[in-house]
């Protein structure tokens, strides 16, 4: 029996920048790169941002994704600004206006340079079922978390390049190339799924 191939969960600086390249962002290098907070990783995702945009390369988001973003950025701001446990009260006051004028002329801008490709997701009854048998299954290890299995199926299906700095990524069993800047992961082993 032929041990399963798998891939290495490589380092934004090991991977050359191609043209025809697509890169799904997860949510939190979005937060790395639009807080901009000076941290080591931070400025990884940024720098990798801009070597993307000076080539043909695309970003690709969906509404999961920038849904999370958007939520957790106006959250983050509000936590900032003394409304943590009144976000209803946050989003009517010229906070929240500002914030979200922020975060929208970032994606704005994205858009109109052709830089960034907003793609629906197409998560199918198979996918959702392969998603709980999955889990059942894999149990004993652990259980996906929705969203990072959402991603996958949606990164898989389109040949996409998963830029993320969550380390559960290194546990799930993918057939796509994943970047990050999170050296806890680099190096580590990725399995197809079956």
């Amino acid at each position: 029996m032929p041990k399963a191939k798998y891939k290495i969960i490589k380092s934004l600086n090991d991977h050359k920048i191609l043209k025809t390249d697509k890169f799904f962002f997860d949510a939190n290098v979005w937060l790395y790169i639009l807080k901009d907070e000076g941290t080591k990783a931070g400025k990884k995702y940024i720098e990798f941002l801009k070597k993307i945009l000076e080539t043909d390369a695309l970003i690709i988001a969906n509404q999961e994704v920038i849904s999370e973003v958007i939520y957790r950025f106006l959250k983050d701001d509000a936590k900032q600004k003394g409304y943590e446990q009144k976000f209803k009260e946050y989003r009517n006051t010229k906070y929240y206006r500002d914030c979200f004028k922020v975060i929208s002329a970032i994606f704005i801008q994205l858009l109109d340079n052709k830089k960034l490709s907003f793609q629906s997701i197409d998560f199918t009854n198979d996918d959702f079922r392969n998603y709980l048998i999955m889990n059942t299954r894999e149990q004993q290890r652990n259980i996906l978390d929705y969203k990072d299995y959402i991603y996958t199926i949606f990164s898989k299906n389109r040949n996409f390049i998963i830029v993320t700095h969550d380390k559960d990524f290194a546990s799930l069993r993918i057939d796509n190339m994943i970047l990050t800047a999170n050296p806890k992961i680099i190096g580590e082993k990725i399995y197809p799924h079956n």
